[in-house]
């Protein structure tokens, strides 16, 4: 039996620089101060229901519903275990996530005339700077086991 190697296959990946996720971050504008969320709720029509793409697809944010500009805000703010924190509360499965799986977020940022936020990027990278740290595993495995953000548990 002969094995091949899959080119272009690849697990894992770097998931971009530090300087580039924190120009992500810097480039949202938080908007959950707002109440206006889209990139986490979709972007919403004035008569209900959500606003659909130039390919009619309607834009819904996250299937998640991550609380995205506040991982935005801690991560722009040099608080790379909060945000982190931030992420599991919705999506435990962060690591398998991010930028390799979906973007539907990135499709309901508010910049919808422009170059829209990578919100997947920033969020692997959150991920890469606390797997970094001494001990990162463990903070991350404790932090999608038990979470002192997540009010619910």
């Amino acid at each position: 039996m002969l094995l091949r190697a899959r080119v272009g296959f690849g697990l894992t990946d770097d998931g971009g620089p530090l300087s580039k996720a924190l120009d992500e971050a810097n480039y949202c504008i938080w908007c959950h101060n707002q109440g206006k969320d889209s990139c986490s709720k979709g972007l919403k029509e004035k008569e209900g229901g959500f606003k659909k793409s130039a390919l009619d697809i309607p834009l819904a944010g996250c299937p998640l519903e991550e609380k995205i500009s506040e991982m935005n805000f801690l991560k722009s703010e040099g608080i790379p275990l909060g945000a982190l924190a931030t992420i599991i509360i919705d999506n435990p499965m962060c690591a398998g996530t991010g930028h390799r799986i979906c973007n539907d977020c990135m499709k309901s940022c508010i910049y919808q005339k422009q170059e829209p936020v990578n919100i997947p990027q920033a969020e692997t990278r959150t991920l890469r700077d606390v797997l970094e740290l001494p001990y990162g595993f463990e903070i991350y495995s404790l932090l999608t086991r038990w979470n002192p953000l997540w009010r619910r548990r």
